[in-house]
Parts: structure tokens; sequence; C-alpha cells
């Protein structure tokens, strides 16, 4: 059977996700809603997007829930994504720093743990000691995350220094796949963590990436989170957003150092 989410229908599921997600869907997502919540019209059987909204949002049916936001989440990662950033770190940054100072890092929106890894081999290279927090809205994804194993495909674009000191090639029936040495995965933590959620249960934290993530959201909201995440920075902590994101330098509080780079003043 063939569904089409009708544009009454589609303002139904955008005020949801902006409600559970603060992500802002235009109305190009039509197709893209349609297309990924189309299989779980047909396994409840419903003959229309409005059955589904109606269960969503009248059972409370919490399970089901956050499948749908797994389902309208974007996971688009890799190791060392916009790698100007990593160089920024490795060449600029940890040198200024004391080696013994333990470093907590925040890889918000961490998706399948790219990101977060990455950081390990980064700071394992530069001797440092660290703590690295992944959270993500999709519980999915984050199982992914916290078991560490990645197709070989994916190890193309670690450099080779990184590859060959911390990055283990599975043999027999891991043939195919790789894993990181336990001096890394051991620092890292990845559990779910929502955007809207109160910071208060965080620790404060060195360094904070929130990549390719306020893209989605309206001003209002990204306002409201970086004046959150920037309460979590400690002074003189960065802030990583995207490459292709912007900040409108409301905050007194972070002070732009290179473009898409932030630091706590204060």
């Amino acid at each position: 059977m063939e569904y089409r989410l009708r544009e009454n229908e589609f303002l139904l599921f955008k005020n949801l996700i902006y409600d559970k997600t603060s992500i802002n869907l235009d109305k190009s997502k039509i197709s893209l809603l349609e297309n990924r919540l189309a299989k779980r019209l047909r396994h409840y059987e419903f003959s229309n997007f409005k059955e589904y909204f109606d269960y969503l949002n009248n059972h409370q049916n919490s399970k089901e829930l956050q499948l749908f936001i797994d389902l309208i989440t974007t996971n688009e990662t890799s190791f060392f994504r916009e790698n100007p950033h990593f160089e920024f770190l490795e060449q600029k940054h940890l040198p200024t720093l004391e080696k013994n100072k333990k470093l907590n890092i925040w890889s918000a929106a961490c998706s399948s743990g790219e990101e977060a890894y990455t950081l390990g081999m980064v700071l394992e290279k530069n001797k440092f000691n660290y703590e690295i927090l992944g959270t993500d809205i999709s519980e999915r994804i984050l199982e992914s995350a916290k078991k560490g194993v990645f197709p070989i495909e994916r190890s193309i674009k670690i450099p080779s220094k990184y590859l060959k000191e911390f990055c283990l090639k599975g043999k027999n029936e891991m043939e195919g796949f790789f894993k990181f040495d336990k001096k890394i995965s051991e620092k890292l933590n990845f559990k779910y963590f929502n955007l809207n959620m109160n910071f208060d249960s965080l620790p404060t934290f060195d360094i904070i990436f929130l990549r390719n993530v306020m893209i989605y959201f309206d001003q209002k909201t990204k306002d409201e989170l970086v004046f959150r995440i920037t309460n979590k920075l400690k002074k003189g902590g960065l802030f990583f957003i995207g490459m292709a994101e912007t900040l409108i330098e409301k905050n007194s509080k972070i002070k732009m150092i290179s473009p898409s780079i932030y630091r706590k003043l204060e």
C-alpha cells in the first residue's frame, strides 16, 4: 500500500518533532518524512498518517516514540569529519595546556561515535589524560557507538599515524571490521541525552563539540541552546560547531577565535 503524507498531517508531525527534539522541519522534508514513516504505518496496518500520529500522541507509547525519533533524526558522520577542527586542537590548542591536566570533553549529538573516537585518538596520541562523554537523541545509533565496531571501509579517513597505533583489525567472525584499542574505548562513555533536557545533570567541560545539528533549529532554540551549552563550558574552554554553521554572537561569554570555533571568556 502506498501512503501519502498530506500537508495538514505534516504540520501535526512537524509540531510533534519540534516539541520533542527542537528540530524545525520545513515543507521540503515532506517526502523524506513520508518515506521514513511509511514502514511504521505498514507495521500497524494504519490506513493513513493521521492514525499513526494519533497513536504516538494519545497512547504515549515511549518505545514507539523513541523509534519515531530514531527514524526522523539524521546520523551522518565519519572519522575526522571537518578535519580542520582536529588539526586546530592538535596544533594550536593542546600545546598550550598542561599535560597532567585531565580534559573533560562532550561530543554532543555523537551519532554512531566516530567524532568521539576521533577525539580520543587525537588526545591519546598527544598523551593527554581525558574522559569523553558522547550523547545522542537516538538510542538505536548509540548502541552502535557503545559497541565501537566499525566496517573496515570506514577506516579510510583515519590518518595512518592513528590507524596503525589505535585501530585493531578484526579476525575470523570479525573479518571486515575494526575496533579501537582499550586505552581509548575505556575513556569513552556513551549515553542518551536530548538537548531539550535539563543540563543540571551534566558536569562542566573543557571542550564541547556540537556540529551540524543547530542547522535544524530555529534561531530562538539555537540561542537558548548556546546559552545553556556555554554555561557548561569551563573558562578558556572551546566550543566547536559545524564548519557550515554560524552563530549570532549575542552571547558575551564566548568569542570566535577561528571560523566555527569559540572560546569561553568568563
